[in-house]
Formats: C-alpha cells, structure tokens, sequence
C-alpha cells in the first residue's frame, strides 16, 4: 500500500504545520484534491504557504487542527520533533520559529490531534525523539506502513503513513 499507488482518493487533505506549503503543493499535483488545507500558527509561513499553493487552496493561521471540525481523509504532518531547546539567535521571527522548533510536548499534541480527526496520517520523525508515532498510531487503532527511511551517523528519519483498518 505505497502512498504512490494511484488507485488512492483523497477528497479532504490538510497540511498540518504547512511552513512554505511544499508538502501541500505536492499532495495538491499528486492527488487533485477537492479540498486541501494548509495551516500554520506563524503569520510568515501562511504567507509562505499562500504564495507557493494554487489559488483553490485554503490556508489558515491557526494552532494545528483547533481550527477545523471535520474528519480528513489525509493529514500531512511533519511535526517539530528536534530537541525541546530551540538555539537562541536574535531574529525579529525568533517567537514563530520556537513554536515550529516545539519539541516533544508539541508533537505529541499534534500527533494526537491528527489521529483523533483523520482516516490517514502521513508523518515523519526521528528516531531520536522520545515520541514514537508508530507507536501512538497503533494506540489509537492505526496499522502503520513505513513509507522510506534514511540514517545518518547519529539517528534515522522515518516516513510512515497511519491508516485506519476499517
């Protein structure tokens, strides 16, 4: 069940944490949406975002899902999953990168959010994380299909897609 395989249907796909819009963007050519969202809680990656994603897409500054009320056949997430202390640099975005540095107690928050309103999870994270979103995905009733993986000298990145069985 590769995320490529183009029997997939995807009427409702939400980027969550959408930054420049690039993963939105390519779901968008890949999959035609209907309806497609990209959030963001900061102001300068929603004008990202608005910029990169065609005209039809919906782009929304807001807190992960809060905003949104209805199931999702795709949730995009690549949630903040470096280590829970941001660098400190003197940059006028300093507040709106610390929200997307984040660290474990907001990729949790996220990762339950998204499970809690979609049929599909697509994610990515590092094994050096504390959270363990296979794990989270098989909590709450997800198989879980690793998509690809790379290591380097000190950890792994992973892609996986959560789906529901039913």
């Amino acid at each position: 069940m590769k995320l490529k395989s183009l029997g997939r249907v995807y009427n409702k796909i939400v980027d969550v944490g959408s930054g420049t819009g690039i993963l939105a963007l390519a779901a968008y050519k890949l999959f035609k949406p209907p309806v497609l969202v990209a959030i963001d809680i900061s102001p300068y990656a929603v004008e990202l975002s608005r910029k990169n994603l065609p005209p039809e897409a919906h782009v929304v500054r807001c807190w992960g899902l809060s905003c949104l009320d209805s199931l999702w056949d795709l949730t995009i997430l690549n949630p903040p999953y470096l280590p829970d202390e941001p660098p400190r640099k003197p940059l006028e975005c300093l507040e709106w990168l610390e929200y997307s540095w984040g660290g474990s107690g907001v990729m949790y928050e996220l990762l339950l959010n998204a499970f809690e309103v979609s049929r599909e999870v697509l994610t990515v994270y590092s094994t050096l994380s504390p959270v363990n979103p296979e794990a989270l995905a098989v909590e709450f009733g997800f198989k879980v299909e690793v998509l690809g993986s790379r290591r380097f000298f000190y950890e792994e990145l992973r892609a996986i897609l959560a789906y529901r069985s039913d």
